[in-house]
């Protein structure tokens, strides 16, 4: 028995299958955007959102699903930080 070639061979499969999993991950984060942040620019559209090539729901659209497939596929991969809590916030008060 071969510990070492058992270890390299599992941290092989490993490394193999997070791959996977994170492209699978961006691929449907950023499916997912572009579909949320189309209808959400179309809603939303030039309240928020400045047009990118046309004025109203089609520009709205566009820069929805612009910025939804950034974040989506930033989601997916997990690259997004989780929220801050008042706990982790407030320092410590030690007193003597």
């Amino acid at each position: 028995m071969d510990a070492q070639s058992d270890f390299n061979d599992a941290i092989g499969v490993a490394a193999n299958q997070i791959g996977l999993a994170t492209g699978v991950g961006v691929l449907v984060g950023t499916a997912a955007g572009l579909g949320i942040g189309c209808v959400a620019g179309a809603v939303v559209g030039a309240a928020l959102m400045p047009p990118i090539f046309f004025a109203g729901a089609p520009g709205g659209c566009l820069a929805g699903a612009a910025a939804g497939a950034a974040l989506g596929a930033a989601a997916g991969t997990g690259q997004v930080p989780p929220p801050a809590t008042t706990s982790a916030l407030a320092s410590p008060v030690t007193r003597v």
